[in-house]
């Protein structure tokens, strides 16, 4: 097997890993430490790398996508959401680190 395919490999383990993780999210706790998996992601070049601005842009376009997320990944529809909380939550990590 090659680097390339290990690598190919590791990404595609996380990712399942990923997919798993986020459905167990129910505290504030769990989504802290789904968020450091994924940084620990990013930071062993298991996820794409991109630009601040091109991430952002990204949630800018799935978070107005809903609907179109739902059905084509057969999520369930989220309940009530405070938007605000997770505005606060993004907003607020530009100050800490």
């Amino acid at each position: 097997m090659t680097d390339t395919e290990d690598q190919s490999d590791a990404v595609i383990k996380f990712v399942e890993e990923l997919d798993l993780d986020l459905e167990k999210i129910r505290t504030a706790d769990d989504f802290s430490e789904y968020m450091e998996k994924l940084e620990w992601g990013y930071a062993n070049d298991l996820l794409e790398e991109q630009p601040l601005e091109e991430y952002l842009s990204g949630i800018t376009n799935v978070s107005g996508a809903i609907d179109g997320l739902v059905k084509n990944y057969g999520y369930k529809p989220p309940g009530p959401t405070d938007w605000k909380w997770v505005a606060r939550i993004l907003t607020t990590a530009f100050w800490h680190s």
